[in-house]
């Protein structure tokens, strides 16, 4: 894989709680000049980013539920469609761990399953963070088969 194929496979990230508005700029400039295939920033950096990336290949992604998960389905649903009408491309959404390390992996499937849906609705790329670090193995396996079976990207 040549280099140009390789970075229009990454994301630049920039979740720091202290990025100023140059920050953003600055991440959104780089992107586009190496041709990246996005910028995550959190959801009320999307317009800002869109704005500035109109007239690139760069997408803009943002993260729902970050980086808890535990917010319910309303409220990441509601995020999730006003990252889409912000300019958002993708979602990188926070599976809610605990919930499955409680042993409730219904409730973490049927909720990943929904979010997912309201994407594809949205005609948003939707990703899963699952936050490995909390896990064990079985729950590390649990949680791909619900991505897997939520038809997350």
């Amino acid at each position: 894989m040549d280099i140009a194929s390789f970075a229009a496979t990454l994301d630049a990230t920039n979740l720091k709680l202290d990025a100023t508005r140059d920050e953003i700029r600055l991440l959104c400039q780089e992107a586009s000049k190496a041709h990246y295939a996005s910028v995550c920033v959190y959801p009320g950096r999307v317009s800002f980013c869109a704005d500035l990336l109109k007239n690139s290949t760069v997408s803009v992604c943002t993260v729902i539920a970050f980086p808890h998960g535990c917010s319910g389905f309303e409220t990441k649903s509601e995020e999730i469609l006003h990252a889409y009408a912000s300019g958002a491309k993708e979602i990188d959404l926070v599976m809610d761990h605990t919930a499955l390390r409680d042993g409730d992996d219904s409730l973490v499937t049927d909720e990943t399953v929904r979010l997912c849906e309201v994407a594809r609705k949205a005609k948003l790329t939707s990703k899963v963070i699952v936050e490995t670090c909390y896990l064990n193995k079985a729950q590390k396996l649990q949680a791909l088969n619900i991505c897997e079976h939520a038809g997350a990207n």
